[in-house]
């Protein structure tokens, strides 16, 4: 019985992280398609995320790339509800301090990539911080 529990408990931790990994790469394509020109460095940006991601969790970094593909396809597609779709699946994590704290760093890390924080990707991300539940003050994202 233990060791059934403990596969369990396994397998929800694996899917609370890939939940966690998903949602981390829409704030990312939310960001980098703001401004309607994802640069490389914004997709260099991504995977130096991904990498840090991978010392402290396992995580399928093919699967995550797709999964951030998916979401700025659907975001140059139909900007609107694209938007409005992924800061749906954001808020499942309003409250969660740490995992909010990552994803906002995250999305201020890629909207800094390339030296230009546009007006566009400040908004996102304010969005992002509001629909977490936190001020976008704490994170400095009016201090550049």
């Amino acid at each position: 019985m233990k060791k059934i529990s403990g596969v369990l408990a396994g397998f929800r931790e694996r899917s609370q992280q890939k939940a966690f990994v998903d949602l981390l790469m829409a704030g990312v394509a939310l960001v980098a398609t703001a401004d309607r020109d994802q640069h490389r460095s914004e997709l260099v940006t991504r995977e130096r995320i991904l990498g840090r991601l991978t010392h402290l969790q396992p995580v399928d970094r093919n699967s995550a790339v797709a999964t951030y593909d998916q979401y700025a396809r659907q975001l140059s597609e139909d900007p609107v509800a694209g938007r409005e779709g992924l800061m749906a699946k954001l808020s499942k994590f309003r409250g969660t301090t740490e995992e909010a704290g990552t994803l906002i760093r995250a999305c201020l890390a890629v909207g800094h990539a390339d030296l230009d924080f546009s007006p566009a990707e400040r908004s996102v991300v304010e969005q992002v911080c509001r629909v977490l539940g936190t001020d976008p003050h704490e994170f400095g994202v009016y201090d550049i």
